[in-house]
């Protein structure tokens, strides 16, 4: 007799679309099954009503017909079992990709970046930073050489999709803040790179645009155990505004920092992403790096080691 396959779950964090008779519903696929995929979202949905769900995947959106199968209270959300009733033809192999890209739970790897990793990296990092904000091959080779401790890498099904980097330094609440220019010995660490400091100064984070949150989620938060095992104050990062050039007719930049969405959410997606997983913002930082799009202004995020 044949073995039954057994049924796997596999979390994701891949935001999305449920489409109604009713209008568009914002929601998050918080896991993926091989009976269907259970969304998170503010919404009640009726059980049997049916619908389509959109997914954006790597800049191509899937759309596929779906029906409402059971919902759940969560705290103040809800969680809904989506079945998918049908896939059109050109859509299937993108949805494979969409699967097995939310294997995550048995492919994903969190550690040390090295030289050898060097072309995966650089190809990240080309694909994802804005021509001018790029780290260089000497950059990185320097980062990794320098502080290899602080130098973290993702993969998923042993695919690299982002990395991040770090230097200590001692941190002076009391001075103004310099650019990043000047903070990271122009992204080489080898000058400004303290071994007895106090707090973990994050260089550079780049992901693939399609796991971004989810997997800088997870590179934050081993560079916060970082920041716990070895004792430091607080990991701080120096986050672009590169929607503000959009927003300045309307903001200063002081109202541009705080502004909400009708959510009530931070109007800037970054800032938003960060302050989710736990960072607060502390300082504004003008002329912080050479970026048109934030109109050179930077937000110094920190998160404080609750054991010290």
């Amino acid at each position: 007799m044949p073995e039954r396959r057994r049924d796997r779950r596999y979390r994701t964090n891949l935001n999305c679309t449920l489409i109604f008779e009713g209008g568009e519903i914002k929601g998050v696929i918080a896991d993926i099954s091989s009976k269907g995929y259970c969304v998170v979202t503010k919404h009640i949905l009726p059980v049997k009503s049916e619908g389509k769900l959109r997914v954006n995947y790597m800049d191509e959106f899937i759309e596929m017909p779906v029906q409402v199968r059971w919902l759940t209270a969560l705290g103040d959300k809800f969680r809904v079992g989506i079945q998918i009733t049908g896939v059109a033809a050109h859509n299937r192999d993108i949805l494979k990709k969409l699967e097995k890209t939310a294997e995550i739970e048995d492919n994903i790897k969190i550690e040390k970046a090295d030289i050898g990793k060097l072309k995966e990296l650089m190809q990240i990092e080309n694909r994802v930073s804005p021509e001018g904000l790029r780290a260089t091959e000497n950059m990185i080779m320097s980062r990794l050489e320098v502080f290899p401790d602080g130098f973290l890498c993702a993969s998923i099904a042993e695919a690299i999709c982002g990395f991040i980097s770090s230097q200590i330094v001692t941190y002076d609440e009391q001075k103004e803040p310099c650019s990043w220019y000047d903070a990271t010995d122009n992204g080489l660490i080898a000058k400004s790179h303290a071994p007895d400091g106090d707090t973990l100064y994050i260089v550079g984070i780049s992901v693939l645009p399609y796991t971004e949150s989810y997997i800088t989620t997870l590179l934050l938060e081993s560079i916060g155990n970082i920041v716990v095992q070895m004792g430091l104050k607080r990991a701080i990062y120096g986050c672009r505004l590169p929607h503000y050039h959009a927003h300045a007719d309307k903001f200063t930049i002081h109202e541009y920092v705080n502004a909400k969405d009708p959510g009530g959410r931070l109007l800037d997606p970054g800032l938003a992403m960060f302050q989710k997983i736990g960072m607060t913002a502390f300082k504004l930082v003008p002329e912080y790096v050479n970026d048109p799009e934030s109109l050179n202004y930077g937000v110094l995020m920190s998160w404080n080691n609750p054991f010290r």
